[in-house]
């Protein structure tokens, strides 16, 4: 059953977000290294989702959402929210090189 009033999400997992309007859909294949930790990107434009787990510094191109899960809908008013706009020619998650770059 979903609880909407459950805001248990581990210290370790992140949530981003950015814009998209070019490029190829990605639906979640999963990148491992040593500067991000585990990364999953999910493509589905206008907007690109990025998961991360184990990285505690954040990924700066990025729009963190993860502290969405303390959102209190009952005292809701507005959300603003600055997205930054990338392309996704690339099947490599983070790379966001321009369809010219990529090709080359």
């Amino acid at each position: 059953m979903r609880n909407e009033n459950y805001i248990n999400l581990p210290d370790n997992f992140r949530f981003y977000m950015y814009l998209n309007d070019e490029g190829q859909i990605k639906n979640g294949n999963w990148t491992f290294d040593n500067i991000n930790g585990g990364i999953c990107e999910f493509v589905f434009p206008p907007f690109g989702f990025v998961l991360n787990i184990g990285n505690q510094n954040p990924i700066l191109e990025l729009s963190e959402i993860s502290t969405f899960k303390f959102f209190d809908s009952s005292n809701f008013t507005e959300v603003s929210l600055i997205l930054n706009k990338y392309p996704t020619y690339s099947p490599i998650p983070l790379d966001f090189r321009d369809k010219e770059t990529f090709i080359k």
